[in-house]
Protein backbone atom coordinates (compact mmCIF):
# COMPACT_ATOMS: atom_id res chain seq x y z
CA UNK A 1 0.00 0.00 0.00
CA UNK A 2 1.46 3.26 -0.90
CA UNK A 3 2.51 5.33 1.96
CA UNK A 4 0.05 8.11 1.13
CA UNK A 5 -2.60 5.85 2.09
CA UNK A 6 -1.74 4.68 5.30
CA UNK A 7 -1.89 8.85 6.42
CA UNK A 8 -4.92 9.74 7.99
CA UNK A 9 -4.52 13.59 6.89
CA UNK A 10 -5.23 12.01 3.72
CA UNK A 11 -8.47 10.19 4.78
CA UNK A 12 -9.82 13.12 6.40
CA UNK A 13 -9.02 15.08 3.59
CA UNK A 14 -11.36 12.51 1.52
CA UNK A 15 -14.45 12.04 4.14
CA UNK A 16 -14.85 16.51 3.74
CA UNK A 17 -14.45 16.39 0.65
CA UNK A 18 -17.41 13.40 0.04
CA UNK A 19 -19.09 15.57 2.67
CA UNK A 20 -19.34 18.88 1.01
CA UNK A 21 -20.20 17.41 -1.94
CA UNK A 22 -23.26 15.33 -0.31
CA UNK A 23 -24.22 18.40 1.08
CA UNK A 24 -24.07 20.47 -2.43
CA UNK A 25 -26.15 17.78 -4.05
CA UNK A 26 -28.90 17.57 -1.14
CA UNK A 27 -29.29 21.64 -1.73
CA UNK A 28 -29.35 22.08 -5.53
CA UNK A 29 -31.87 19.24 -5.58
CA UNK A 30 -34.26 21.46 -3.07
CA UNK A 31 -33.36 24.32 -5.49
CA UNK A 32 -34.73 22.94 -8.14
CA UNK A 33 -38.20 21.52 -6.52
CA UNK A 34 -38.98 24.77 -5.78
CA UNK A 35 -40.30 26.49 -8.85
CA UNK A 36 -41.83 23.55 -9.66
CA UNK A 37 -43.99 24.19 -6.13
CA UNK A 38 -44.19 27.51 -7.06
CA UNK A 39 -45.58 27.24 -10.31
CA UNK A 40 -48.09 24.47 -9.03
CA UNK A 41 -49.44 26.64 -6.31
CA UNK A 42 -50.30 30.01 -9.00
CA UNK A 43 -52.24 28.05 -11.21
CA UNK A 44 -54.59 27.16 -8.38
CA UNK A 45 -57.60 28.58 -8.80
CA UNK A 46 -60.54 29.33 -6.78
CA UNK A 47 -64.58 29.06 -6.75
CA UNK A 48 -64.83 32.68 -3.94
CA UNK A 49 -65.44 35.83 -5.37
CA UNK A 50 -64.32 38.95 -2.97
CA UNK A 51 -67.33 40.96 -1.69
CA UNK A 52 -66.34 44.16 -0.53
CA UNK A 53 -66.98 47.92 -1.38
CA UNK A 54 -64.50 50.10 -2.70
CA UNK A 55 -63.18 53.58 -2.43
CA UNK A 56 -60.38 55.21 -4.48
CA UNK A 57 -57.67 57.51 -2.90
CA UNK A 58 -55.85 60.90 -4.66
CA UNK A 59 -54.51 63.58 -4.01
CA UNK A 60 -56.26 65.82 -1.32
CA UNK A 61 -58.90 63.80 -0.62
CA UNK A 62 -61.25 60.41 -1.33
CA UNK A 63 -63.78 59.82 -3.90
CA UNK A 64 -66.50 57.07 -3.61
CA UNK A 65 -66.85 54.87 -6.28
CA UNK A 66 -70.61 52.83 -6.84
CA UNK A 67 -72.59 51.25 -9.73
CA UNK A 68 -75.86 51.79 -9.81
CA UNK A 69 -76.83 48.19 -8.49
CA UNK A 70 -74.69 45.48 -6.81
CA UNK A 71 -73.35 42.56 -8.66
CA UNK A 72 -70.15 40.62 -9.55
CA UNK A 73 -67.12 42.76 -11.82
CA UNK A 74 -66.72 41.71 -14.48
CA UNK A 75 -64.04 43.56 -16.39
CA UNK A 76 -61.65 45.89 -14.52
CA UNK A 77 -60.77 48.81 -17.27
CA UNK A 78 -58.41 51.24 -15.78
CA UNK A 79 -54.90 50.52 -13.99
CA UNK A 80 -53.23 52.35 -10.96
CA UNK A 81 -52.24 55.07 -12.37
CA UNK A 82 -54.40 56.15 -15.48
CA UNK A 83 -55.48 60.04 -15.60
CA UNK A 84 -59.80 59.69 -15.75
CA UNK A 85 -62.34 61.54 -16.31
CA UNK A 86 -66.12 62.21 -14.64
CA UNK A 87 -68.11 59.87 -17.11
CA UNK A 88 -65.42 57.48 -17.67
CA UNK A 89 -66.41 54.00 -17.14
CA UNK A 90 -64.30 52.48 -14.75
CA UNK A 91 -65.23 48.17 -14.67
CA UNK A 92 -68.08 46.48 -15.95
CA UNK A 93 -70.65 44.35 -13.88
CA UNK A 94 -72.02 41.21 -14.81
CA UNK A 95 -75.52 41.71 -16.37
CA UNK A 96 -76.44 38.28 -16.69
CA UNK A 97 -79.44 38.74 -14.19
CA UNK A 98 -80.86 41.49 -16.01
CA UNK A 99 -80.74 40.17 -19.21
CA UNK A 100 -82.47 36.52 -17.80
CA UNK A 101 -85.62 39.07 -16.43
CA UNK A 102 -86.31 39.73 -20.15
CA UNK A 103 -86.04 36.27 -21.12
CA UNK A 104 -90.26 35.33 -22.29
CA UNK A 105 -91.28 39.06 -22.16
CA UNK A 106 -91.87 41.98 -24.89
CA UNK A 107 -89.37 43.58 -25.46
CA UNK A 108 -89.59 47.42 -25.83
CA UNK A 109 -87.27 48.27 -28.72
CA UNK A 110 -88.07 51.21 -30.36
CA UNK A 111 -85.22 53.68 -32.15
CA UNK A 112 -84.24 55.56 -35.18
CA UNK A 113 -82.31 53.82 -37.59
CA UNK A 114 -78.73 55.80 -38.88
CA UNK A 115 -80.08 55.73 -42.06
CA UNK A 116 -83.52 57.36 -40.91
CA UNK A 117 -85.41 53.91 -40.73
CA UNK A 118 -88.37 54.01 -37.76
CA UNK A 119 -88.16 50.68 -35.68
CA UNK A 120 -90.71 50.02 -33.05
CA UNK A 121 -91.00 46.14 -32.50
CA UNK A 122 -93.93 46.58 -30.47
CA UNK A 123 -95.48 47.53 -33.60
CA UNK A 124 -94.53 44.83 -35.95
CA UNK A 125 -95.17 41.63 -34.87
CA UNK A 126 -95.61 38.84 -37.06
CA UNK A 127 -91.81 38.17 -37.90
CA UNK A 128 -89.34 36.13 -36.46
CA UNK A 129 -86.57 38.68 -35.18
CA UNK A 130 -82.95 38.52 -34.61
CA UNK A 131 -81.33 41.70 -32.41
CA UNK A 132 -77.89 42.15 -32.58
CA UNK A 133 -75.84 43.80 -30.58
CA UNK A 134 -72.16 44.61 -32.19
CA UNK A 135 -68.97 46.74 -32.57
CA UNK A 136 -67.50 47.69 -35.70
CA UNK A 137 -64.48 47.87 -33.56
CA UNK A 138 -65.07 44.18 -32.48
CA UNK A 139 -63.04 41.66 -34.20
CA UNK A 140 -65.15 39.01 -33.57
CA UNK A 141 -68.36 40.79 -34.14
CA UNK A 142 -67.23 41.30 -37.33
CA UNK A 143 -66.37 38.03 -38.44
CA UNK A 144 -69.43 36.61 -37.36
CA UNK A 145 -71.26 39.32 -38.66
CA UNK A 146 -70.02 38.29 -42.42
CA UNK A 147 -71.19 34.66 -41.84
CA UNK A 148 -74.94 35.59 -39.72
CA UNK A 149 -75.64 38.14 -42.74
CA UNK A 150 -74.91 35.18 -45.89
CA UNK A 151 -76.95 32.63 -44.04
CA UNK A 152 -80.17 35.46 -43.38
CA UNK A 153 -80.02 36.93 -46.82
CA UNK A 154 -81.93 33.46 -47.67
CA UNK A 155 -84.32 33.17 -44.69
CA UNK A 156 -87.59 34.52 -45.71
CA UNK A 157 -90.03 35.74 -42.53
CA UNK A 158 -86.71 36.72 -40.66
CA UNK A 159 -86.28 40.30 -39.69
CA UNK A 160 -82.79 41.71 -38.38
CA UNK A 161 -81.84 44.86 -36.79
CA UNK A 162 -78.49 45.77 -34.67
CA UNK A 163 -77.48 47.75 -32.01
CA UNK A 164 -74.08 48.91 -32.18
CA UNK A 165 -71.86 49.99 -29.13
CA UNK A 166 -69.60 52.06 -31.34
CA UNK A 167 -68.24 55.56 -30.89
CA UNK A 168 -67.60 56.65 -34.45
CA UNK A 169 -70.38 56.70 -36.90
CA UNK A 170 -67.85 56.52 -39.88
CA UNK A 171 -66.48 53.64 -38.25
CA UNK A 172 -69.70 51.90 -38.36
CA UNK A 173 -71.36 52.50 -41.84
CA UNK A 174 -67.45 51.57 -42.86
CA UNK A 175 -67.80 47.74 -41.26
CA UNK A 176 -71.62 48.10 -42.42
CA UNK A 177 -70.51 48.98 -46.09
CA UNK A 178 -67.73 46.37 -45.77
CA UNK A 179 -70.46 43.83 -45.15
CA UNK A 180 -73.11 44.75 -47.26
CA UNK A 181 -75.50 45.03 -44.54
CA UNK A 182 -79.09 46.74 -45.16
CA UNK A 183 -80.46 46.19 -41.54
CA UNK A 184 -81.89 49.21 -39.67
CA UNK A 185 -79.28 49.84 -36.75
CA UNK A 186 -79.63 51.84 -33.88
CA UNK A 187 -76.43 54.04 -32.80
CA UNK A 188 -75.75 56.93 -29.87
CA UNK A 189 -72.50 57.66 -30.41
CA UNK A 190 -71.84 56.18 -26.37
CA UNK A 191 -69.95 53.27 -27.10
CA UNK A 192 -70.56 50.79 -24.21
CA UNK A 193 -72.60 53.34 -22.74
CA UNK A 194 -75.32 53.23 -25.38
CA UNK A 195 -79.21 53.59 -24.13
CA UNK A 196 -80.27 50.05 -25.70
CA UNK A 197 -77.00 48.03 -24.29
CA UNK A 198 -77.31 49.27 -20.92
CA UNK A 199 -80.91 48.75 -20.51
CA UNK A 200 -80.84 45.03 -21.61
CA UNK A 201 -77.31 44.60 -19.52
CA UNK A 202 -75.13 43.35 -22.85
CA UNK A 203 -72.28 42.69 -21.65
CA UNK A 204 -70.21 40.59 -24.73
CA UNK A 205 -70.22 41.26 -28.29
CA UNK A 206 -71.36 40.03 -30.69
CA UNK A 207 -74.63 39.31 -28.89
CA UNK A 208 -77.66 37.79 -30.56
CA UNK A 209 -81.69 37.59 -29.53
CA UNK A 210 -84.45 36.43 -30.95
CA UNK A 211 -87.61 37.68 -30.97
CA UNK A 212 -90.92 35.30 -31.31
CA UNK A 213 -93.89 36.38 -33.73
CA UNK A 214 -95.66 37.52 -30.45
CA UNK A 215 -92.92 39.61 -29.88
CA UNK A 216 -91.29 37.56 -26.70
CA UNK A 217 -87.96 37.34 -26.02
CA UNK A 218 -87.52 33.17 -26.66
CA UNK A 219 -83.58 32.78 -27.08
CA UNK A 220 -80.85 34.90 -25.07
CA UNK A 221 -76.78 34.80 -26.26
CA UNK A 222 -78.29 32.64 -29.39
CA UNK A 223 -74.74 32.70 -31.43
CA UNK A 224 -74.29 29.12 -31.23
CA UNK A 225 -76.52 26.78 -33.43
CA UNK A 226 -78.58 29.92 -34.51
CA UNK A 227 -80.38 28.42 -38.04
CA UNK A 228 -82.11 25.52 -35.35
CA UNK A 229 -83.07 28.33 -32.79
CA UNK A 230 -84.39 30.92 -35.72
CA UNK A 231 -85.69 27.32 -37.64
CA UNK A 232 -87.66 26.63 -34.55
CA UNK A 233 -89.34 30.11 -33.79
CA UNK A 234 -90.70 30.08 -38.08
CA UNK A 235 -92.34 27.20 -37.61
CA UNK A 236 -94.40 28.44 -34.75
CA UNK A 237 -96.81 30.24 -36.11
Amino acid sequence: MPALFRRPLFWLVVLITLVVLSIGAFMASKTQQKPVASTAAKALDTPFAAIAAGKVDVDGGVIQVAARTAGVVREVLVQEGDLVKKGDVLARLKDDQLQLSQLGRPVDLRFTATDGTKVDLGEERGKVTAVIFWSAESAPSLVWMGYFAKYADGVLGLRVVTVSVDRNQADLDAAMHSLHLLWPTAFDGQGWQNAIARKYGINTLPTLWLIDRKGNLAFLNARENYQLKINELLLNK
